[in-house]
């Protein structure tokens, strides 16, 4: 090769153009012992089968806490389902063997207003046309009898059921609803036994204090039946049990009054 003589490349063949040289693999850098290593030409090659099976298990767990937490959403909505089912909304009693269905009832009351027991002697009006007493019937009707100037009424005993002080309450039926809840012909009577939930529709206040009256038998409706209804047992120094009505879930087993006293004063 003389100076001055231009020389093609090499790669290049004569009379044609340059050739690109080959590239080399990526080097893998890992250490591993060997020092710098072609990498696998599959980026996308599998895990091993220990990582499989290590994704798959922790796959697995995932789903089966899913189920869990829903079964457990599932259960969570069928208690509360049960609970509204087997409590009056509005007054808070137990009830089963519903009569009125709950949804009709509650339309109901959306413009009504509930008169608690104790608030019946000063809240209760004589015109009212959106008042509603519930209470729980504590004792078989009393018979028809005189009242005055040839009026005829029937009384019924009605009980909050609060569990720490359950208040009692009279209900006179005069009129249609006395023959209709209170007659033993009456088609209402075989409604009528104790532990029957009976809600009273814009009830009027009664000669004796702290009582309400009714003379249409639409006013007085049956929603169903009470189960924590009970009457206690306790035995006083007549002989007699006492037999007033309490809550079974106040838990205490007899009425509040005896409650509160030991053993020993109740078995005096």
């Amino acid at each position: 090769r003389g100076p001055g003589r231009w020389h093609a490349p090499a790669g290049q063949r004569a009379g044609g153009m340059a050739q690109p040289l080959p590239a080399a693999p990526p080097m893998d850098r890992s250490a591993d012992g060997d020092g710098a290593r072609p990498a696998a030409a599959d980026s996308g090659a599998d895990a091993p089968p220990a990582e499989q099976g290590k994704e798959e298990r922790r796959k697995a767990m995932l789903a089966l806490m899913a189920k869990k937490r829903e079964a457990r959403r599932r259960d969570a909505d069928e208690r509360r389902a049960s609970e509204e089912e087997s409590r009056e909304h509005w007054s808070g009693l137990r009830i089963s063997d519903r009569v009125v269905r709950r949804e009709k009832w509650d339309a109901c009351m959306r413009s009504k207003d509930l008169l608690p027991f104790h608030k019946i002697s000063t809240s209760l009006k004589r015109d009212a046309t959106d008042q509603v007493v519930i209470g729980v019937l504590c004792a078989p009707p009393v018979l028809p009898r005189a009242a005055g100037a040839a009026e005829s009424c029937a009384e019924l005993a009605l009980t909050d059921l609060d569990p720490r002080a359950p208040q009692s309450l009279a209900l006179f039926l005069y009129g249609r609803a006395m023959e209709h809840w209170a007659s033993p012909t009456g088609e209402g009577r075989p409604l009528c036994t104790p532990g029957a939930i009976l809600a009273v529709l814009n009830p009027r206040p009664a000669r004796r204090a702290g009582a309400i009256c009714a003379s249409f038998d639409t006013q007085v409706i049956k929603l169903g039946t009470c189960p924590s209804l009970r009457f206690c047992d306790v035995t006083g120094r007549d002989g007699l049990e006492c037999r007033l009505p309490y809550s079974a879930e106040g838990g205490a087993g007899v009425c509040p009054m005896h409650a509160k006293m030991s053993h020993g004063e109740r078995a005096a």
